[in-house]
């Protein structure tokens, strides 16, 4: 799963890369070396965390961007902007302890 990140994050980001990060080699990453240098793949990244090593040990280090890149990611997953309403009618509904009521007061 990707993390999305601010854009006001991304220099920080950049920076942990080049200071902690064991994988960085001179703008290259010795992880995904094949025989040819790779290109580090968080570094040219402009809208996200892609790289499992990164997010797993070189962004807990820096607690509070580490912390605000979750809560960012973990807000965004859980916004409701709209749903759609169907209701049944003509069938009998069981309803359980309050929630005839509650749907009653939802309709007015």
């Amino acid at each position: 799963m990707v993390w999305e990140i601010h854009p006001s994050q991304i220099g920080r980001v950049k920076i942990l890369v080049r200071r902690l990060c064991s994988c960085f080699d001179r703008g290259n990453c010795i992880l995904l070396d094949d025989g040819e240098p790779h290109k580090c793949v968080q570094l040219i990244s402009c809208s996200g965390v892609y790289c499992n090593y990164f997010k797993n040990a070189v962004l807990p280090t820096d607690k509070e961007l580490y912390r605000q890149i979750r809560n960012y990611n973990k807000n965004e997953k859980c916004k409701m902007y709209s749903a759609d309403v169907f209701i049944a009618a003509g069938f009998p509904l069981t309803w359980v302890s309050g929630q005839k009521e509650e749907f009653r007061q939802y309709l007015l």
